[in-house]
């Protein structure tokens, strides 16, 4: 693809666990993506740390730019857009969530299956660990090598910080404030996120790609739903 004057500056910002893999698609769109691995970060740090060390990335390109937060990734887009919303021109959610974790009239993790995780970083191996997250990232699909899915700077300790962080952290009235346009995608096999949420900002678009998961997404219906976004 060649670049062009007007492809505009796509930010994205990964998930727990994950690299770029899944949505590497979004260079179709623009070859100006850049990627920021949240894996990479070193522990300790809480939520504000995390988006504060992406805002310093985003600020220095100078212009406005299309946030997308994937998974994981989605908190800190969302604290973004209510932090500097006028250097932002669009908001992309993939299957992520102000709030991971199931609560009073919200749709997510279970606690129980939430502290099983933690138990299986603690006592797995950091590889082992990581490869199990990919499966549950894929399922129930299996038609990509899982290594390949995976960050290779992340840390046990990092890997705990970010847990600490889905745990903990509820953005729904963050997100109800947002000023900017959003389109929040969702996977309809995403074991880990569902789409069922009522997420309270007439802003925001939603939709449900259809034959995917969490990390396997398809491509086709994905680029066509953002370029009709962002383009």
């Amino acid at each position: 693809m060649n670049l062009k004057i007007n492809d505009p500056m796509i930010i994205v910002i990964g998930g727990f666990v994950l690299n770029d893999l899944a949505i590497q698609s979004l260079h179709q769109i623009s070859n100006r993506v850049k990627f920021i691995d949240i894996n990479t970060f070193e522990a300790p740090f809480d939520i504000n740390i995390a988006t504060n060390k992406v805002i310093e990335m985003i600020e220095s390109y100078d212009e406005k730019v299309i946030l997308c937060g994937y998974s994981t990734g989605g908190l800190i887009a969302i604290k973004i857009a209510n932090i500097i919303p006028d250097i932002l021109s669009k908001v992309i959610l993939i299957n992520s969530t102000p709030r991971f974790l199931s609560d009073d009239n919200w749709h997510g993790i279970k606690l129980d299956d939430f502290s099983r995780l933690e138990q299986k970083l603690e006592n797995m191996s950091l590889e082992q660990f990581k490869q199990y997250f990919s499966t549950l990232a894929m399922h129930p699909y299996r038609d990509t090598e899982l290594s390949k899915l995976l960050s290779e700077t992340s840390t046990k300790d990092t890997l705990a910080n970010w847990l600490q962080i889905i745990k903990t952290t509820d953005l729904k009235e963050e997100l109800a404030d947002i000023s900017v346009k959003m389109l929040a995608i969702y996977a309809a096999n995403d074991h880990l996120v569902p789409d069922s949420n009522t997420l309270g900002n007439n802003l925001f678009n939603k939709y449900t790609l259809q034959e995917s998961s969490h990390a396997n997404l398809n491509t086709t219906e994905l680029i066509t739903k953002i370029k009709e976004f962002v383009l």
